[in-house]
Parts: structure tokens; sequence; C-alpha cells
């Protein structure tokens, strides 16, 4: 039982505290919502994210007419939808046969297949079957829509592996080439899809350039586990970025950002995986056009003596796994 010094201790306490409040109303405010905070960026800090799935079946085309089928339905639907910009839609160029290379390029993050449309004549032109497929929850007219509040690191393994299984009917040996958000995909495809011959990530989005590499996974929690929010590529210009091409989206949700990374998580966890790497100049890594990094992707591509992944890095952005 409690003894009579001990209650009045207490009431003193109580009573000296309300007193405190009554004449620091701000400061109070201020503390009680830093204890909030830091209760918030705790529980952030102490849920672990699930990376361990992150997995899909593989079912590869082994006929060149089932693969060409299968792209041909995925554009029907596509175009079916009325809601996909010309710049949106899958692309495939063919030799009107199984050939030798079949290569497969994922677009970036908010981008749209049109993106790797020059660099894909290239390969054509060298004698490759060129494909080209529309991410989920990407190409929309309407560049301004929240459809990637739908995109997650599931969709996105999912989405790589049905493409790598198509790509089988284009080609003896698949190749698949990924820039930003598509490099963490081709980058996972390099790691778990032993059919691949070769995986290429040109700046993939395997952390943030802004934080030391060893905060991603706090910075992934973050993204995921806050309230979404839509978030400008140009806080400044929003929709009028001057960097963004008309096809592409000129910010994202939060989650969808942070969907990337937790898939980037996966593959850093699996980085001993990777078997090669080679590094370019920021310059000739943002302009893929230039006939000496086409040089250098077509040779590797074509003459690489082994099975491995190459990472194209910008030396600006912490890329590396």
């Amino acid at each position: 039982m409690p003894t009579n010094v001990q209650f009045i201790s207490a009431m003193y306490f109580v009573g000296s505290v309300s007193l405190w409040i009554r004449t620091h109303p701000l400061l109070t405010e201020f503390v009680l919502f830093a204890v909030i905070l830091f209760s918030i960026f705790l529980f952030i800090l102490i849920k672990p994210i699930n990376i361990s799935g992150l997995s899909s079946n593989s079912n590869p085309v082994s006929d060149f007419r089932e693969s060409l089928l299968r792209i041909e339905e995925i554009c029907q639907e596509e175009d079916a939808r009325g809601d996909l910009s010309q710049a949106g839609r899958t692309i495939l160029l063919h030799h009107d046969s199984k050939v030798e290379n079949a290569i497969v390029f994922l677009h970036g993050f908010t981008s749209a297949p049109i993106q790797f449309l020059e660099l894909g004549e290239k390969f054509y032109q060298r004698g490759f079957n060129v494909f080209i497929p529309r991410q989920p929850c990407h190409g929309f007219d309407d560049t301004s829509t929240l459809a990637l509040q739908n995109y997650n690191a599931q969709v996105m393994v999912d989405f790589t592996s049905q493409v790598i299984d198509i790509a089988h009917g284009l080609g003896d040996r698949v190749t698949i080439l990924g820039l930003s958000g598509g490099g963490t995909m081709a980058t996972w495809a390099g790691q778990n899809r032993g059919d691949v011959y070769q995986a290429g990530s040109i700046a993939p989005m395997l952390g943030a350039g802004f934080i030391p590499a060893p905060l991603t996974r706090t910075l992934t929690k973050l993204l995921l586990r806050l309230p979404s929010y839509y978030m400008w590529w140009d806080p400044k210009q929003k929709a009028a970025n001057p960097l963004t091409e008309d096809y592409q989206y000129p910010g994202y949700p939060i989650h969808a950002l942070g969907e990337v990374l937790r898939l980037a998580l996966r593959s850093r966890q699996k980085s001993s995986e990777m078997h090669r790497r080679l590094e370019i100049s920021p310059l000739s890594a943002t302009r893929m056009m230039f006939p000496s990094v086409i040089r250098k992707l077509t040779n590797w591509f074509l003459h690489g003596d082994q099975k491995g992944i190459i990472l194209l890095i910008i030396n600006s952005l912490k890329t590396s796994v």
C-alpha cells in the first residue's frame, strides 16, 4: 500500500506537470509532436520489410509463332484500352522468324517503351529480334495519372518473368537490358532467371544518390509506410519540367518508388551473384545513342564469353550493389 508521503509526492508531481503544461503550451505541443514523431520513426526502423519472396514462375515459349501471338494479344489489349499514348505502347521489331539473339528492353520508371526505340533499331539492324514491352501502370496518355499507386515489387517481378518467357520464342539467346527502374528489374532477372544469357542495367535504381547506401533500407521503409503522396521529379517546374519528355510522367506516388527500392533491396541481398560490371562516363550513359556506347553494348552482348550482368553506372547515382 502506498504511504501518505508517496501519495502526496505523486500528487505534487502531477500538479507540477499540469502547471508547467498550462504555462508552456507551445513547448508542450512541440514535445508531444517530437515524441509522436520519434515513436513513428522507431516503428518504421524496427518493423522489417518483406523481401524474402519476390519470385515468379517461369514458362518459356519455344516457338516464334506463339511468341508473336502473345505479343499481338498484348498490343490488341493496349489498343482496346483507349487511354494509352502512342509512345506508351509495346514495340516489337522482328525478322519474321526466330533468330540467334533476342533482346528485351525495359524502359525507365515513369517513362515509356519509345524511350528505347532508337537503340532497339540499332540492335535490330544487327540481327536481333527486339521486344520493348510497356511496363504495368505506365504509358498512359494522361501523364498526371495516379496509376502507379498499383505498382509494386511483385508486379515488377511477374512482368519481368512474363516478358522473358515470351522472348525465348524470339531468339535462341535472350538478353535483357533495362534503364532506371527497368534496370532494377533487369538486375533481378540476371540473378533469378538462369535462362537469361545476358542482363544489362543502365543506371539501375538500386539506391538514392542523396543518402549513403547503407540507409537505403531505412529510406525504403519510410517511403512504404508514410502516407503516400505525389512527388514531382522537379518540385519547382512540376509538370513543366523541361527534362521530362511529353510521354513521361512528371512525378510519382512515393509508395511506387518505395516498391522499386524494395526490389532493389532483394538485388542487394543477392549481390554476390553479380558476375561482371562495366562503368562508362555519365555523359555517355545519359546519351545512350552515342555510337561508342552502342558498340560497347553490342560487342559485350554478342561476344561476351560467359553469362553475366553488366551494370552501366552513372557516377552521380549510388546505383552499384
